[in-house]
């Protein structure tokens, strides 16, 4: 099938004209579009399937390109389940993290022989903490620190 049959195909699957076709891959004029139609443009540039995957994720590139396998494919392919599997291990590692963070700060909170306590506080970065100073004069005050140089981790 040649390129021009391949996006008509698509454009009809899609139903909607060439120009909102065109304006949906972020066109300002849909010339390029209408070139490939007539078949001026016989090897469209990657540039255009990357906009087709982005303007309809479920567009299957395999057949845009090759004219094989589905015009559209399952929103949760192999590749979108293979990476949905991954947000979730990363997900579930933040969470482990975020529990050692906690249990550490607990554990650090308060430092022998010098007069500073580690709290937690929004308004801090996830890197830095705050530590509360006394000074000689029971004075406090606040300063983000990070976490890692807090705990002499490397």
């Amino acid at each position: 099938m040649k390129e021009q049959e391949k996006f008509q195909k698509l454009i009809d699957a899609l139903g909607i004209t060439v120009y909102q076709f065109g304006k949906d891959l972020g066109f300002a004029r849909v010339e390029p579009i209408y070139k490939i139609l007539r078949g001026e443009t016989k090897d469209p540039s990657s540039s255009i399937y990357g906009k087709i995957k982005r303007a309809y994720p479920n567009v299957n590139l395999e057949w845009l390109v090759t004219g094989e396998g589905p015009l559209f494919i399952d929103p949760l392919n192999s590749v979108d389940a293979e990476l949905l599997k991954k947000v979730d291990q990363l997900q579930s590692e933040y969470k482990v993290l975020e529990r050692m963070y906690e249990r550490a700060i607990r554990e650090k909170a308060l430092l022998p022989g010098k007069n500073k306590v580690a709290i937690s506080s929004p308004g801090f970065t996830n890197d830095q903490m705050p530590i509360i100073s006394i000074d000689g004069k029971r004075r406090f005050r606040l300063t983000p620190v990070s976490v890692l140089k807090y705990m002499n981790v490397r």
